[in-house]
């Protein structure tokens, strides 16, 4: 039991002396006679011991040349083996003075490093005052030194020299707490019963102060216990008491603003972690989560800033450098985007972050698919949905970039494995409609069309029907349809009359089929509506000279 307890919590590192210690007040007349009588078992308790160097504890904490981020040992960072040392008498203190009325609790105190003569000195002096008290009852009362011993042994590992990052945790005193409450208890009922001596009272008013007593402060408890809870009603109302309690605690004021970002409450995050960086620049986990924040909202050029800045402090961290990627490409610096992204992607471990590093390689694909690198956006996006197989937007990314380069096989395939996760979404079902058009499955593809205008008819949407008929044409006419082409234009103008590109297309469609006057009607309708159009007017200039020589002829 003593070895798996080794392997599960520091504190019982004390055990084996706590035991050894009992055996000699209450039971042996001296450690001489412990061991005569019971060597075994000590030496096998003191073995345990070894269980802390076969995990790495002992190591780890011996160790100050950690790389990693240590919470215990030699190698936290911001308080010396010295100072954290001169720290723990006065969280002593505390802990006794909470041990005899529990107020005011607080869940992370963020206790301040003892630096001035007065907070060193005088805690100092109280506990070696409780120390010699103890080691003296151990000498002349064992019973009343053993709650000494008990109280000052187990309290060891987390408050003595070597430190911890927080200095001080009510959790830690619990074990130690059944030392001071056994005390109190006792010296209470001693002291009742001292009291009845003296005052010469009756049993009977002996036992109703002793039971008036414990219903007072077992009252008295339950109400603090009640009104304790209501703390702990939500993570606001928690970190709202830390904060009133310790206003420079800047974790409970980072933790705060956690809280507000995941409540919606973005503005007022973004204000605690501002206030969390005014006080201390190199908390890298606020000034993160203030960048990312700023750059959900849309604040772009701030939230670059800070991911810069984080970066600057910590280079390895990949996660970030994803983000500063996501952002840089949403601000259209396509090609600084793209490069942190590939950076940022050889160094993620994408099986600790896969939503991450699909994000990432999608985001990628966008940048390279704008600055004409077709071939390796579409790469960038097979690697993301690899990653992600559901990620919807990644899907229809490489079905459309397929579609554009002409691999209308491709982007079928990837549209109809869409539709099978997604058959609500209707603009998908048009491009693979259209797609199917442009492989010669006619047929298929205007029903995959039909399809899409019932759901954006029940959906009152006119302007996805418009677009839906006017693509259509557009692959109607392409494969030689032309009088079906020439209907979807017509529907889509019906919708829209003002749609400029369905008029151009429509006029090209009629002078192909020999519908001059027609066409010249629809180049003049695409000129009132865009005067600027660039190919309108010379089309229009063709179609006249066009009806001209059929005139003359």
């Amino acid at each position: 039991a003593c070895a798996l307890g080794m392997g599960s919590k520091a504190v019982i590192v004390t055990a084996p002396v706590v035991v050894l210690i009992y055996a000699r007040v209450f039971i042996a007349r001296s450690f001489g006679e412990v061991l005569r009588r019971r060597w075994g078992l000590y030496v096998g308790l003191a073995a345990t011991w070894s269980t802390l160097f076969v995990f790495g504890v002992v190591q780890a904490v011996l160790d100050p040349t950690r790389k990693v981020i240590a919470n215990v040992g030699f190698a936290v960072q911001g308080i010396t083996p010295a100072e954290y040392a001169a720290t723990q008498p006065g969280v002593m203190l505390h802990y006794l003075r909470l041990s005899l009325w529990p107020h005011p609790l607080c869940l992370d105190y963020g206790w301040p490093v003892a630096r001035t003569v007065t907070a060193v000195a005088v805690p100092c002096l109280l506990i070696a005052g409780l120390l010699a008290v103890t080691i003296w009852l151990l000498i002349r009362r064992p019973p009343l030194g053993f709650l000494g011993v008990w109280f000052f042994l187990i309290l060891s590992p987390t408050s003595s020299f070597i430190p911890i990052k927080d200095a001080l945790f009510e959790h830690r005193m619990y074990l130690s707490l059944a030392a001071i409450v056994l005390l109190l208890v006792v010296g209470g009922y001693e002291a009742l019963m001292y009291l009845s001596q003296h005052l010469r009272w009756t049993d009977r008013l002996r036992r109703g102060v002793g039971a008036g007593a414990v219903i007072v402060i077992a009252a008295a408890a339950c109400v603090g216990t009640i009104q304790r809870n209501t703390v702990y009603e939500s993570d606001l109302s928690v970190w709202t008491d830390v904060i009133e309690k310790r206003p420079d605690n800047v974790r409970a004021q980072y933790a705060m603003g956690n809280v507000l970002t995941r409540q919606g409450e973005i503005d007022a995050g973004i204000k605690k972690y501002r206030e969390v960086l005014e006080a201390d620049p190199r908390h890298l986990q606020a000034r993160n989560n203030l960048a990312t924040t700023l750059h959900e909202k849309g604040e772009l050029v701030e939230a670059v800033e800070h991911y810069q800045t984080v970066l600057r402090l910590q280079p390895k961290l990949a996660p970030v450098r994803v983000n500063l990627g996501v952002a840089l490409v949403s601000l259209g610096r396509l090609e600084d985007g793209a490069l942190e992204l590939e950076t940022a992607l050889k160094s993620l471990d994408a099986t600790r972050h896969p939503d991450l590093a699909a994000l990432g390689h999608f985001t990628r694909g966008n940048a390279l698919l704008r600055l004409d690198r077709m071939d390796a956006g579409i790469e960038e996006y097979r690697q993301a949905l690899a990653l992600d197989p559901g990620r919807v937007k990644a899907r229809i990314a490489l079905a459309e970039a397929l579609h554009i380069k002409g691999d209308l096989g491709g982007a079928v395939q990837q549209f109809e494995e869409l539709l099978r996760m997604q058959p609500d979404l209707a603009p998908a079902r048009v491009t693979l409609g259209v797609a199917l058009v442009g492989l010669g499955r006619v047929e298929e593809g205007v029903a995959e069309v039909e399809r899409a205008l019932k759901s954006f008819e029940a959906d009152h949407r006119p302007d996805l029907a418009a677009l839906a008929h006017y693509r259509l044409g557009n692959a109607l006419g392409r494969q030689g349809r032309l009088d079906e082409a020439v209907q979807r234009y017509r529907a889509a103008l019906r919708i829209q009359p003002q749609f400029v590109q369905a008029h151009f297309n429509l006029a090209g469609i009629l002078l192909a089929q020999g519908n001059i006057d027609e066409a010249v009607l629809e180049y003049r309708e695409t000129l009132r509506i865009n005067p600027d159009h660039p190919k309108a007017r010379r089309a229009l200039e063709g179609a006249l000279a066009r009806k001209a020589r059929s005139t003359e002829e």
